[in-house]
């Protein structure tokens, strides 16, 4: 077995590596490191292939980690950078497998795996497992304690998931003109208010999530009122 000393001395001799410019040689010698059971060195090997743009190699690593350090921290990232590879280099299905292991192990980047998974089906035309993704993630939230505080996540993917779902509630609206007589104009108002307390319900589930995406739910609903005022 080797010795503490070794294993710092060679720590080391990788560090300086990457101090001088020398990646590709840093990354080796993690790797060494790695493969004597460190998790974060494989890590940082990947990280350092991919930095030098040697992708192929960065990929090697990142799979190591998954299948050796099947509890390991870092998890969630390391499937998130798989699935960007296996999507710069085409291999769609690979993407898919590997941002839904990430989010079926419920760890970090779950809600992140979650979400780009959705944006994926989206690309590919697959609505019906986009909006199953879409759905999954905005729902990560909704959690509640005894004491009835939020107990889910609250990755800001959620509000991501959340708006693009109230978004697309706001693009299929349809409603009749706003015309005479009384009658046929009230039930043109009635529709669009109707479709308004749908429509604020939603993008009030990104707001209590925060986040970016929070003041762009509330641009769009502000949006969307200003227009129905300009109707009337």
């Amino acid at each position: 077995k080797d010795s503490k000393l070794a294993i710092d001395s060679l720590r080391e001799v990788a560090t300086s590596a990457i101090i001088v410019g020398q990646f590709e040689k840093a990354a080796a010698l993690f790797q060494v490191l790695g493969k004597r059971g460190d998790p974060s060195s494989i890590e940082v090997a990947g990280r350092l292939y991919e930095g030098a743009g040697n992708l192929t190699e960065a990929a090697n690593e990142f799979r190591y980690y998954l299948e050796t350090f099947k509890t390991g921290s870092s998890r969630g990232q390391v499937q998130l950078s798989l699935s960007e590879w296996y999507q710069f280099s085409k291999a769609d299905s690979q993407a898919v497998k590997y941002l839904k292991q990430c989010f079926e192990e419920n760890n970090d980047a779950s809600a992140e795996c979650g979400a780009r998974l959705a944006d994926l089906y989206m690309r590919l035309e697959n609505t019906a497992q986009a909006n199953h993704y879409y759905n999954a993630v905005a729902a990560r939230g909704d959690s509640k304690s005894k004491k009835g505080k939020s107990s889910g996540d609250t990755s800001p993917w959620i509000g991501y998931a959340r708006f693009h779902i109230a978004s697309s509630v706001e693009r299929s609206a349809q409603f009749k003109p706003l015309t005479l007589p009384d009658d046929k104009l009230k039930r043109g108002l009635d529709e669009r208010l109707k479709f308004l307390e749908k429509l604020n319900k939603s993008y009030q589930g990104v707001v209590e999530v925060a986040g970016p995406w929070a003041v762009a739910a509330l641009d769009n609903l502000g949006a969307w009122v200003a227009n129905f005022a300009d109707d009337i």
